[in-house]
């Protein structure tokens, strides 16, 4: 603060209360309230000492010698004091205070609006509030959630066919869902507020103003309601209860939606409050109920086992575990609060990998601003103001400097490309094998060479039809010539033309029913010595292989991953060098040709072809085919970040589109 401001004199206004709420609360032994804006905030004796000491003499300096605080810590206790409106300097408006400025990227992920004062509206709903908080209304809430949970338990079908639809929800029922869950969600705040207004009235302390609001976090809303005047209430358990009190009055309209979807009929409306009612429970177990986020989880729990704070103090302990890291002399952390700070941590992570994933599958442009923002937000800033805290700690700075440089290193490290290469897996073929597959029904004997004969009674029939049909057309053809007639013999013509069409596709039939293969070809049964005799079906394993000898080339085959990760092109032709695997001194060179069009997937791998480089050693001219190989191809240079980028990539894209890939 400036000279200006500390020499003014100060006055603390009459709604400026302070509460002692004792030593054994979890908390502060005192809690100072601005009962007009309705702002509460914890403090220890010396911060009220200093704030009767101002009361008393309305004087920074008089203040500072009568409580002998030092300088910098009085500045920060009043620069606090002034920000909650509890202490006001003459001319000095909260316009002129500073700023907690909340970072850039943090305003881009979260922004919170204070909207209005929510405690007229729970006093209309007191009674309501007394008796939900009572032993009566707990009881209510039990045994309403058992019929609940008994009536989905006892219709399976029913609760099939809800899940069923969720999938399939239309324009008219996302609207449904929407309102209904906006309901729930104003249900649930009046909770906390209702919770709040009860504890204050059993502790006999007025409850004050109840703000409520709404935060955007990642482009969704959460309404919220500020009860920090709980810290007034001299207890633990009362604040445990303003805390749960949200899920508390959210689930007794959960159950009694649950019941309305179990005893009515199947419609949009049924589907709407149900589908909310599940959204509901499972958010309210993953997100709301879970303490490594400040939600209604977090406070229950620290309210509960008395760690006030606990989220601040494991970032304290975080920071001082840096200190002790650096060489600074600083008491050892909590382990409690660092364990608390590493799980919340790691949590965060998860957290923004979710919003990460969402942000790329509406725009991969938009992924690249959210990951900017989240390694600010996870890394920068808060390693930044670690170190800086650190070295106020007394850490060395041969340490700090040891540590900044190495950072540095590995992030100049992680962008610098470097050569990397590809090994191919494969075998050396000397033949192109094709696979006899059942194209329709027929019946399968085999002839005196061990060939497959497939004959289709269908389509032997079919042809003997065509025939017949063939004939009648050109013995009417004949009869016309002699008493000639433009109109019938165009339209014989044209029955002449279809029936051509016909023949040449029960042509393509029979020919695919064929199974041809050279002198020098190599005939490989494999189903069909089981099926001769039978009847086979499209869909059968194949009847066998047919090899014919072709130029020696090889089959390599690269995991699909590895190729969505962009170690080989969609259309790629490169030298590979190439070596035998029983013969690993056998050495030779190769060409990859691979088009788009000739890609195969099969069983995870994509199917690639390379031909042999001429001359080739002796050594590969004895190797026989099927020989197994390993192929070596020199790929792009690529830094550390680029593959880590590639590898988040190929885990958030789609698999290779099987239908363009099969042969």
């Amino acid at each position: 603060m400036d000279a200006a401001a500390l020499s003014r004199d100060l006055i603390i206004p009459t709604f400026v209360v302070v509460t002692y709420v004792g030593e054994n609360t979890g908390g502060e032994a005192y809690t100072i309230s601005n009962e007009v804006s309705g702002k509460h905030f914890g403090a220890n004796a010396t911060a009220v000492s200093f704030l009767e000491a101002l009361r008393e003499t309305g004087s920074y300096a008089r203040a500072c010698a009568s409580t002998g605080l030092p300088d910098p810590v009085a500045q920060n206790t009043l620069a606090q004091f002034m920000r909650y409106g509890v202490v006001v300097a003459q001319g000095v408006t909260n316009q002129d205070l500073p700023k907690a400025n909340q970072p850039l990227e943090a305003k881009a992920i979260m922004v919170r609006f204070d909207l209005f004062d929510a405690a007229g509206i729970a006093a209309r709903f007191a009674g309501l509030g007394r008796w939900a908080f009572s032993a009566v209304g707990l009881i209510t809430w039990m045994l309403l959630g058992g019929w609940a949970i008994a009536s989905v338990a006892l219709r399976p079908d029913k609760l099939a066919y809800a899940i069923a639809q969720v999938p399939a929800i239309n324009l008219q029922g996302m609207a449904l869902f929407a309102l209904c869950f906006v309901a729930l969600k104003i249900v649930h705040e009046m909770g906390h507020a209702l919770a709040y207004q009860e504890m204050c009235r059993r502790d006999g302390i007025a409850s004050g103003p109840i703000r409520m609001g709404l935060s955007i976090f990642a482009m969704t809303p959460f309404p919220y309601t500020n009860v920090t005047g709980a810290w007034r209430l001299k207890g633990r358990m009362p604040r445990a209860i303003i805390g749960a009190g949200g899920l508390y009055l959210e689930f007794f309209v959960v159950f009694g939606a649950t019941l309305f979807w179990a005893f009515t009929g199947a419609g949009p409306l049924q589907d709407a409050v149900f589908q909310v009612a599940m959204f509901a429970a499972v958010s309210s177990l993953l997100f709301n109920l879970n303490p490594l986020i400040k939600l209604d989880g977090y406070y229950i729990m620290t309210d509960l086992l008395g760690l006030p704070n606990l989220a601040g103090r494991g970032s304290q302990a975080a920071v001082r575990w840096l200190s002790l890291a650096l060489g600074a002399e600083v008491a050892r952390p909590d382990r409690r609060a660092l364990g608390y700070w590493v799980l919340s941590y790691l949590y965060r992570w998860v957290i923004f990998a979710g919003i990460f994933w969402i942000s790329y599958q509406f725009d991969p442009r938009l992924s690249a601003v959210v990951f900017g923002i989240v390694i600010t937000m996870l890394i920068v800033r808060p390693l930044a103001r670690s170190l800086k805290q650190a070295r106020g700690n007394g850490a060395r700075l041969g340490r700090v400097l040891a540590g900044v440089g190495g950072l540095a290193a590995i992030c100049v490290l992680s962008g610098i490309p470097f050569r990397d290469r590809v090994l191919l897996d494969g075998q050396l073929s000397r033949f192109e094998t094709t696979f006899v597959q059942v194209p329709e029904a027929a019946a399968l004997r085999l002839d005196a060479d061990g060939l497959p004969v497939l004959e289709s009674l269908e389509l032997a029939h079919e042809q003997r039809d065509l025939h017949l049909r063939r004939q009648i057309v050109e013995s009417a053809t004949r009869a016309i010539a002699r008493r000639p007639s433009g109109a019938e013999i165009a339209r014989l013509q044209t029955d002449l033309a279809q029936l051509d069409e016909m023949g040449g596709n029960l042509e393509r039939r029979a020919t695919s029913l064929r199974v041809t293969a050279s002198p020098d070809s190599v005939w490989t049964p494999l189903g069909a010595r089981d099926y001769a005799g039978a009847w086979v079906q499209p869909g059968q394993a194949a009847l066998g292989a047919i090899s014919t000898p072709t130029t020696a080339h090889l089959v390599l085959w690269l995991d699909q991953r590895d190729f969505e990760a962009g170690l080989l092109g969609r259309a790629d032709t490169a030298p590979l060098l190439v070596r035998l695997e029983h013969a690993p001194d056998c050495e030779f060179q190769a060409q990859l040709v691979q088009t788009e069009a000739q890609l195969v997937l099969r069983d995870g791998a994509v199917k690639l072809r390379a031909t042999i480089d001429l001359p080739a050693p002796p050594c590969f001219a004895e190797a026989p085919s099927g020989a197994g190989v390993v192929a070596r191809k020199t790929a792009e240079p690529k830094s550390l970040f680029q593959r880590a980028k590639n590898s988040v990539e190929r885990a958030l894209q789609d698999r290779l589109p099987i239908e363009t890939l099969l042969e």
